[in-house]
């Protein structure tokens, strides 16, 4: 398939605004086991890394694949995120596996966020405006919670998939059993509650609204 020129270069920008992993080191690696109504649906690996950019600043990468169902699963979702040193992502890549293979690319900023969506031989882009403070998200793929923007009060969430953004409050919920720290993002049929240790690793993500809960194996 041959690109147009705009969207190749669109491409190109997207994929080198990925921090350089010199010097990279793993915060942390595990398993979320992906449950609907109390039914395991899915299993996802994921690891989180600090690397150091090419300025000399820290900056994150977090990968993920979740594989739906667990054993001889059907489908895959494979996930890099790339994040700078106040944990807002720069760059993010999505590639959906199975009978309807799709790669999504984004490049977002503040100013503006630049999605490329590559499926069934086609390839489209979308721009919309950007935000200071933001996270990439996706509704299959739950260690992108992992790493919340630095900035607290609220955030725009960019699920690169569907298209879809929008802006949620986010503030800290009562600790319990699940974990130390409780983050509650959005409310209603869009509340998201996360969870962490006390090493701020994340523990469990519960999206009420759709009766699914990822906890950490």
């Amino acid at each position: 398939m041959a690109l147009s020129k705009p969207l190749a270069l669109l491409i190109l920008a997207i994929m080198t605004a990925v921090p350089a992993a010199g010097q990279d080191r793993i915060l942390d690696e595990g398993t979320l086991v992906i449950r609907s109504g109390g039914r395991v649906i899915g299993a996802e690996s994921f690891t989180i890394r600090q690397l150091r950019g090419p300025d000399g600043r820290l900056a994150y990468r977090v990968t993920t694949r979740a594989s739906y169902p667990p054993r001889r699963p059907r489908s895959h979702y494979v996930a890099e995120v790339n994040l700078g040193p106040d944990s807002n992502p720069v760059s993010a890549r999505i590639d959906v596996l199975g009978n309807r293979p799709a790669r999504f690319l984004a490049r977002l900023n503040r100013r503006r966020t630049n999605i490329v969506t590559i499926s069934d031989g086609a390839e489209s882009s979308r721009e919309y405006r950007g935000s200071a403070t933001r996270w990439v998200v996706d509704d299959s793929t739950f260690a992108l919670y992992a790493l919340p923007p630095g900035a607290s009060g609220a955030a725009t969430l960019y699920d690169i998939r569907s298209g879809s953004h929008k802006t949620l409050g986010v503030r800290a919920g009562r600790s319990g059993p699940h974990g130390n720290r409780h983050l509650v993002v959005g409310s209603g049929q869009d509340r998201i509650d996360i969870w962490f240790n006390a090493k701020g690793q994340l523990q469990r993500v519960e999206l009420p609204a759709r009766n699914l809960v990822a906890v950490r194996r």
